[in-house]
């Protein structure tokens, strides 16, 4: 299944992109020309921790809960390396996203 995904920074325009329910939000956001925060793209790490606004999200391989932890029991947070969506999403990430673009040097040849 297929669904609407919207993710915010504090410092940018939101973003969005559909992503099916089989395929991680990073790899989505890929898809779409979008480089969001990643680093070991395994749940690990927590460079990619993004807090879940409103939907729901489905683990596709196990990930770190020390990174989802938090004070605040109305915060929830996912690592979006391993999430995919099982609803349409609106997420906020702690790191700002980069538009992918043509590689530079495909670009001068044309």
């Amino acid at each position: 299944m297929d669904y609407q995904i919207e993710i915010r920074h504090a410092d940018l325009e939101p973003i969005q992109f559909r992503c099916d329910s089989s395929q991680t939000l990073i790899d989505a956001a890929k898809a779409a020309g979008f480089k969001l925060a990643s680093t070991c793209l395994r749940g690990g790490c927590g460079a990619c921790k993004a807090v879940v606004i409103s939907g729901t999200v489905t683990a596709l391989s196990p990930m770190s809960q020390n990174h989802c932890l938090s004070d605040d029991a109305a915060i929830s947070y996912q690592l979006i390396c391993v999430a995919a969506p099982s609803s349409d999403l609106i997420i906020e990430t702690e790191s700002p996203w980069k538009t992918r673009t043509v590689n530079p040097l495909s670009a001068r040849l044309g």
